[in-house]
């Protein structure tokens, strides 16, 4: 029985992290006005995506439309400068030990 309950949890984490980098890597552009947004987590699991598509209402023009998606590329920026820091200050590099 707790098996399936560690099962359960495990499924839920994994999602919500995975809904959340969507979130973090997704611009949503509307059809009508032109306008770019994004959505909470809640709305990105929610909303259904159809194709390249995820239906869903600007926050603009207020009407429910099917928004293209886009990557966004401010935060891919901000990730891999990040991962540019970490390695010159020497993290993430593998140790290994000289055996003789």
């Amino acid at each position: 029985m707790w098996v399936y309950v560690i099962w359960g949890i495990l499924l839920i984490v994994i999602i919500a992290m995975l809904v959340r980098m969507r979130t973090l890597f997704s611009v949503y552009v509307c059809p009508r006005c032109g306008s770019e947004f994004t959505l909470k987590p809640i709305q990105e699991f929610f909303f259904p995506q159809i194709m390249y598509r995820k239906i869903a209402r600007c926050p603009k023009c207020r009407k429910i439309v099917r928004a293209g998606i886009m990557r966004n590329q401010a935060n891919i920026d901000k990730l891999d400068q990040t991962e540019k820091n970490h390695s010159k200050n020497g993290r993430g590099k593998k140790k290994t030990k000289n055996f003789k």
